[in-house]
This record gives C-alpha cells, sequence and structure tokens, in this order.
C-alpha cells in the first residue's frame, strides 16, 4: 500500500470516528433532556413562585406576572472533567457520554431568555440544584453542551458539527481563544500539555 492510501484510509478512520462520536454525544443528549423533563417542568413552576415572590433579586429577570407565560428552551448538557479522567477522555472522547450529569435549561418568558434552571443526574433521577441568571446561556449561545475542567480553571462550550466535536473556552485560555473552535482531540491534547 503506498503512503498515499495509508494515508487515505486512515483520513477515512478518522472520519468515521469522529461521525459515530458526534452520533454518540447527540444520542446522549437527548437521552439525558428526555429524562429530565418532567423534573424541568417541576422546576419551572418553582422557578415562577419564586420570582413572584423575590422579583429581580440578583438572579432572576424581574417580577413574574400572572399574564406571562414561561416556558423551557431545549438544555445544555454538561460534564466536569477533573484532570484524572482527561487523559482517558483524550483517548476515548466516546466515554464522555455516560457522564454528562448537568442540564442548564434556559427559562423564556413570553419567548425571551429570562433565566435558567441547573438540574444535576443522581442515582435515580434528576433534582434542582439551582436557578441562575441568563448570563452563562448568552455566552454559551450556538453552543450544544459544555465541559468545566476542575483543577485547570478552564470551561468549554461545544458544538456537533456534521463530522466531528469541536470545543472553545469560555474565556481566553492558554492561547486558545474563545471563538476559535477547535476538535475536541486537539484540545484534549492541548489541555493535557497544560497540566
Amino acid at each position: 500500500m503506498t503512503s498515499f492510501a495509508r494515508g487515505a484510509c486512515a483520513l477515512v478512520i478518522a472520519s468515521a470516528h469522529a461521525a459515530n462520536l458526534v452520533e454518540t454525544l447527540s444520542a446522549a443528549f437527548d437521552a439525558a433532556a428526555k429524562s429530565s423533563q418532567e423534573r424541568a417542568n417541576t422546576a419551572l413552576e418553582s422557578f415562577r413562585s419564586m420570582a413572584g415572590n423575590r422579583g429581580a433579586r440578583g438572579i432572576l429577570c424581574g417580577p413574574i406576572h400572572a399574564s406571562d407565560v414561561l416556558t423551557l428552551g431545549p438544555p445544555l448538557p454538561g460534564i466536569y472533567i477533573d484532570r484524572s479522567k482527561l487523559e482517558l477522555y483524550n483517548k476515548e472522547p466516546a466515554r464522555m457520554a455516560g457522564d454528562f450529569d448537568e442540564l442548564v435549561y434556559p427559562v423564556l418568558r413570553n419567548r425571551k431568555l429570562c433565566g435558567a434552571e441547573v438540574l444535576q443526574r443522581t442515582t435515580a433521577n434528576w433534582k434542582l440544584v439551582e436557578f441562575r441568571d441568563a448570563q452563562f446561556l448568552v455566552s454559551a449561545q450556538a453552543s450544544q453542551f459544555y465541559i468545566q475542567f476542575t483543577g485547570l480553571d478552564a470551561a468549554f462550550i461545544g458544538r456537533l458539527e456534521a463530522d466531528r466535536v469541536t470545543i472553545a473556552p469560555l474565556t481566553q485560555f492558554r492561547g486558545m481563544k474563545p471563538v476559535d473552535y477547535i476538535p475536541i482531540e486537539a484540545a484534549f491534547s492541548q489541555l493535557l500539555e497544560a497540566r
């Protein structure tokens, strides 16, 4: 086999691997959204009563009135990765699929972003952890998941593209710029070097 043919085969295998990662993560995100939906809807009612009682004190979008329509947008899945798992995920990024254990649901008031509810996976179900302002979701718009690297002080947002998974830091991080999405494998390699 010529070196060109070997290179072409490697490219096809890498492309198939990346497409498989996109499918695996997409299926995991869909399953998490489906399994958390009931809890998210219950939390939405708590959001309404809390906002009605406390108004705009810090985290919410102002008083919610009876005539306001509150709905949830699609959740943003999140994962916390510590240094010990970074090497594992660098070798097998698809293993992340089972470890996304947080969902940030956008709360919309009359179709406008108003705040967020954060749910975390427990052994049996999902639990409401907090309500927060919408700033994080504004920063993460056009992304489909986020990763918080504990111990590295780094938060990334990610996208599932047609044939690859890419991530970008939320803020400047060791030469990586927030607007520069790079393949997840390359980012993990850079993060391993940064340890």
